[in-house]
């Protein structure tokens, strides 16, 4: 029983964990990342050329090759589950498809290639499954800064893939960048009905 218990407080500790960011740091391209030694918290911040609009990808805590990420990932689809304000949950699944997208960048400066097609693709689901639920809210009931938000990431999301599919390093990878492609028609088509 009291370990039962206590395996039910980690895990709810664990659940409610709140990762602190550290500064953010301006104008960071994808192209010169890996001069930079980054921590894997560290807020990334880039200036889109969107009119000098700023997009802060939040921090993306632990990643992929981290042991207790598994129990991270969990936790995310066990949020992403619970019932709630539909509202919400395009808020919620925004910010976790802008945490795989920072992990891709740090992952990216790490050299692990795999890890970051993975991370990208599961990315860009995240995205479309954003823009579903929103759709489904129908027209008006966003926020016009969420709707901005939304526009802004699938902007930063474009670029990456772009700058990835640039790398050499992910020359052998092209049937991900089809999946890739195909997913990114899908969000472009629900993001105009926004």
């Amino acid at each position: 029983m009291k370990k039962n218990l206590s395996f039910l407080l980690i895990l709810l500790g664990f659940f409610f964990l709140n990762v602190v960011a550290k500064p953010n740091i301006a104008n960071i391209s994808f192209s010169n990342i890996s001069s930079i030694a980054w921590a894997q918290d560290i807020a990334l911040e880039q200036e889109m050329s969107n009119g000098g609009v700023v997009y802060t990808l939040p921090s993306p805590g632990i990643l992929p090759d981290a042991p207790l990420f598994l129990f991270k990932d969990f936790r995310d689809k066990i949020m992403e589950i619970l019932p709630g304000n539909n509202k919400k949950k395009v808020d919620l699944l925004l910010l976790h498809s802008d945490k795989k997208l920072a992990m891709v960048i740090i992952l990216s400066n790490k050299g692990k290639t795999d890890l970051v097609m993975n991370t990208l693709l599961d990315s860009q689901k995240k995205m479309l499954q954003c823009l579903h639920l929103a759709s489904k809210l129908g027209k008006g009931t966003l926020s016009p800064e969420l709707k901005n938000r939304i526009s802004l990431s699938i902007e930063k999301h474009n670029k990456v893939i772009d700058e990835t599919r640039q790398d050499s390093l992910y020359e052998s990878y092209g049937r991900e960048f089809e999946k890739m492609d195909k997913l990114r028609e899908q969000i472009n088509s629900l993001s105009k009905r926004l």
